[in-house]
């Protein structure tokens, strides 16, 4: 078996359906539609980079990261 990755190939929505419907055509399994997340897939994905960036905001000492950035580490 080989495999392999191509960063942000399934991205792409006629891609990505086109793969799966072939995979689930092999396999035999039905797929329903599209659901709006696979319509507007980059939305989605922004919004979950958002949610990392609120995350890691409420959780980090950004203005000592900021200094260190500038400063170096005292």
């Amino acid at each position: 078996v080989i495999g392999t990755y191509v960063h942000g190939i399934f991205d792409n929505l006629l891609f990505r359906r086109m793969i799966l419907d072939l995979a689930a055509e092999t396999s035999g399994i039905k797929l329903g539609k599209a659901s709006k997340e696979d319509l507007d897939f980059h939305k989605f994905k922004n919004s979950q980079y958002d949610r990392l960036a609120d995350h890691f905001r409420e959780n980090m000492d950004i203005r000592k990261i900021y200094q260190i950035m500038k400063e170096g580490i005292s």
